[in-house]
C-alpha cells in the first residue's frame, strides 16, 4: 500500500488560532500531532517568529492584513508508514486597532496631539467615541487619574503643561486601541497692568505708561464706558485734558484680561518735593530733625492752606511748608478767580519703618529724652532741636537681640553714633566693635550696613586714631559655663 500525501484530518493540528490577530500581538503556535513528526520547517508571512522548539514558534504579527503560516515535515500515521507534507497552511488575518484620538471641550473640535489652554483655567479630554468603549484610565506619567468602565470624558485643570494618556478597551473591536497620549500646555495670563503717568498739573497733555509690560499680551484701551479708543499698546497718550477723566486698561494674552481702571487726575495745584520739584510717587519718609520741605507748584498765583490729615494747619499759608510730623499733606489753592482746589495727598512716614536687613525686616524701638523744659506734648518735642533732645534707636533681630544701637545725630559733626552687636552660632558676642559716626545726617537712626562703614571711619578720617581692627575679641571655654579665657585687642 502507498503512504498517503496528506495525513488523515485530525491527525495532525496547529494549536492556537482563532483565524484573526491583532497588529503586534505576539501569539504562540504549536504542532499538535497524533504521530511523530520530524524534519519541520516553518514559513510565516506577515510578522517574525521566533523557534521555540522543532514543534513550536512565536510569531510578532507586525504587518496588516491577511498572514500565513506555512509548515512543512515528515509526518507518520497511525500504519508507522513515514509522509511527507510539503505545506500545511494556516491562514490569520491581522487586525489594526481603530486609531482614535483625543478631543478637547467639543466633539467636533481635534485637538489630535496637543492643544493650549489658559493659566487658571480647565477643559474636557474625550475619546472621540467609539461607542461601548470601557476600561478607560486616563493617566500622567507620576499617576492614574480616572480609571471605570466609562469614563471616556476627563474635565482637568492642569496647572502647568502635562501629558494625559488614554487607554481604553472598545465592545466594537477585537484587537485592544493603541494608547492615546495629549499634551496640554498651560498658558500665563497677563498681570494685571501698573500704569503710571496719571496725575498732572493742569491742564495738561497725558501719557499713561503700562510699567509692567509683557511681551506676550496686548493691551487695549477704553473710555469710562467701556468703549474701545482704538488704541491698543502699552502707552496711551492725551492731549489738552483739563478734568479729571477715567479710563481703562486690558491686558490679553491667551484670553481677554480684566479692565484695570486709570483715574487721570489734573490738579491746578501739586505738591513737589523741594530737593527734586517732582511729584512723589509715594510714601515719603521724615527726615528726623530737618523735618521734609515740601512746596505748591502751580500755574499761576494765589493763595495756599497747608492741612494735615485734614485738619487746617494754622499759619501755614505760604508756598513752602516743612512737614515735622508723619500724616497726610494737602495743600488748598484758591487762584485770583477765587476758585479753590486741594492738591494730591502725600503721605509723610516714619523714616525707620519697613526697612530690612539681609532679607529680614527689622524692628526697632525708640526713646527721646526732652533736654528742654516745659516741652511735653508731640508736637512740641517733634519742633526741638538737636541740642534739646536726645534720641536712642535700638534695632532688634528676629530672636530679640539687639544688633545695633543709635545714639542719633549725636557726633561733633550731628551724625549718628552707631554701635554694632555681632553674634556667633552659639549666641555669644565674641568681638566688640568699636562705635563710630555715620557718614552722612540725611538719614538719622536708620539702620546702617556696618562692615564697610566702621573701616571707612576708622582708616579715613583725621578726627580718630587710624585702625585696621576696630574690635575686641573674646575667648570662652567649650563649657555650658562658658567663661572668659582671653581678651585682646589688636593694635597696629
Amino acid at each position: 500500500m502507498t503512504a498517503a500525501k496528506v495525513p488523515p484530518t485530525g491527525y495532525i493540528q496547529i494549536t492556537k488560532g482563532a483565524g484573526s490577530e491583532c497588529l503586534n500581538s505576539v501569539v504562540t503556535y504549536t504542532i499538535n500531532s497524533n504521530s511523530g513528526c520530524t524534519d519541520i520547517e516553518w514559513k510565516v508571512v506577515g510578522g517574525q517568529f521566533t523557534e521555540l522548539s522543532p514543534t513550536e514558534i512565536q510569531v510578532l504579527w507586525n504587518a496588516e492584513g491577511e498572514g500565513t503560516i506555512d509548515v512543512h515535515g515528515t509526518f507518520t500515521d497511525l500504519d508507522k508508514n513515514p509522509s511527507r507534507v510539503d505545506a500545511l497552511q494556516y491562514a490569520i488575518y491581522i487586525n489594526s486597532p481603530p486609531q482614535e484620538q483625543l478631543i478637547i471641550r467639543e466633539p467636533n473640535f481635534n485637538i489630535q496631539l496637543s492643544s493650549t489652554i489658559c493659566e487658571g483655567g480647565q477643559t474636557k479630554l474625550m475619546l472621540k467615541a467609539p461607542a461601548g468603549a470601557y476600561d478607560c484610565v486616563w493617566s500622567t506619567l507620576q499617576y492614574a487619574v480616572s480609571k471605570n468602565t466609562d469614563a471616556t470624558e476627563l474635565v482637568v485643570a492642569p496647572t502647568a503643561t502635562i501629558t494625559y494618556t488614554l487607554t481604553y478597551k472598545s465592545h466594537n473591536f477585537i484587537c485592544v486601541p493603541l494608547p492615546i497620549a495629549c499634551t496640554i500646555t498651560v498658558k500665563p495670563l497677563a498681570a494685571a497692568p501698573i500704569v503710571t503717568g496719571n496725575i498732572y498739573l493742569g491742564p495738561n497733555n497725558p501719557t499713561l505708561t503700562v510699567t509692567n509690560v509683557d511681551p506676550l499680551a496686548t493691551y487695549n484701551w477704553y473710555d469710562a464706558n467701556g468703549l474701545s479708543l482704538n488704541r491698543p499698546g502699552p502707552q496711551l497718550s492725551l492731549s489738552n485734558v483739563t478734568t479729571g477723566t477715567l479710563y481703562h486698561v486690558e491686558a490679553s494674552s491667551c484670553r481677554r484680561g480684566i479692565f484695570v481702571p486709570v483715574q487721570v487726575h489734573i490738579y491746578s495745584v501739586q505738591i513737589v518735593l523741594a530737593t527734586t520739584q517732582q511729584m512723589p510717587t509715594g510714601p515719603v519718609p521724615l527726615h528726623r530733625g530737618t523735618g521734609m520741605d515740601l512746596r505748591a507748584k502751580t500755574l499761576g498765583g494765589g493763595t495756599y492752606q497747608w492741612r494735615r490729615n485734614g485738619t487746617i494747619l494754622p499759619g501755614a499759608t505760604a508756598q513752602k511748608h516743612v512737614a515735622t510730623q508723619v500724616g497726610t499733606y494737602e495743600v488748598i489753592f484758591t487762584d485770583g478767580n477765587g476758585t479753590s482746589a486741594a492738591s494730591q495727598p502725600v503721605d509723610i512716614t516714619d523714616e525707620l519703618i519697613q526697612q530690612s536687613h539681609q532679607g529680614n525686616p527689622l524692628s526697632y524701638a525708640s526713646q527721646t529724652t526732652v533736654l528742654k523744659p516745659g516741652q511735653t506734648t508731640y508736637e512740641q518735642i517733634k519742633e526741638l532741636v538737636v541740642e534739646d533732645r536726645s534720641q536712642q534707636v535700638t534695632y532688634f533681630d528676629g530672636f530679640g537681640r539687639p544688633i545695633q544701637q543709635h545714639a542719633v545725630l549725636a557726633s561733633p559733626a550731628q551724625t549718628d553714633l552707631v554701635q554694632s552687636i555681632v553674634y556667633d552660632q552659639y549666641g555669644q558676642t565674641p568681638h566688640g566693635f568699636l562705635p563710630f559716626a555715620a557718614a552722612s545726617a540725611d538719614t538719622p537712626g536708620r539702620f546702617q550696613e556696618t562692615v564697610t562703614a566702621q573701616q571707612a571711619f576708622y582708616q579715613g578720617t583725621d578726627k580718630v586714631a587710624v585702625d585696621a581692627h576696630p574690635f575686641t575679641t573674646t575667648t570662652v571655654e567649650l563649657s555650658p559655663l562658658q567663661r572668659v579665657t582671653q581678651q585682646q585687642t589688636e593694635v597696629v
